[in-house]
């Protein structure tokens, strides 16, 4: 989430997620006045023993962000 207002909206997603049988781990951040404690939140993510990953919520600058650190 990029701030706390978005609570509400991520728990009903989560809670969705769960009832599916999908892990969901919600995480408050902004990429762009914590871009540190974002790449931080996204390192921790790929260490999950998960068989796969998705990160929801990205804004274009953020997606521009990641798209670099995939590149790299």
């Amino acid at each position: 989430m990029g701030s706390a207002s978005d609570a509400t909206h991520a728990e009903a997603i989560r809670t969705h997620c769960t009832k599916l049988g999908v892990n969901c781990h919600l995480r408050v951040t902004s990429a762009h006045k914590g871009t540190e404690e974002t790449l931080a939140i996204i390192a921790q993510v790929c260490l999950l023993p998960d068989s796969s990953h998705m990160i929801p919520g990205c804004t274009k600058m953020s997606c521009k962000l990641l798209s670099r650190l995939v590149i790299l």
